[in-house]
């Protein structure tokens, strides 16, 4: 698989386990979960890519940052949908 492919594969299954780590009730569809998923392991792979180089494949960094950047967006979404809904 490409690097990008591979990504989003596993940005896919980390929406649902940054949901798991992260405290609290998290009101998302399925769809929403995954779209967190894919967008924080694109931007933290992206990022990790840049900073240690090209590598190819599943590994603990890539896995890890994977984590990360998906916790990091659904936090940023959880922040800003509660502040909209304030807004209402």
């Amino acid at each position: 698989m490409t690097g990008l492919t591979l990504l989003v594969v596993i940005g896919a299954g980390m929406g649902f386990v940054a949901r798991g780590v992260v405290p609290g009730k998290q009101e998302l569809s399925g769809r929403v979960t995954v779209l967190i998923g894919i967008v924080g392991s694109v931007l933290a792979g992206t990022f990790a890519n840049s900073v240690t180089g090209h590598v190819d494949g599943i590994t603990v960094v890539g896995t890890v940052s994977a984590l990360a950047g998906s916790i990091v967006v659904l936090l940023t979404y959880m922040a800003f949908g509660k502040s909209r809904a304030g807004e209402r």
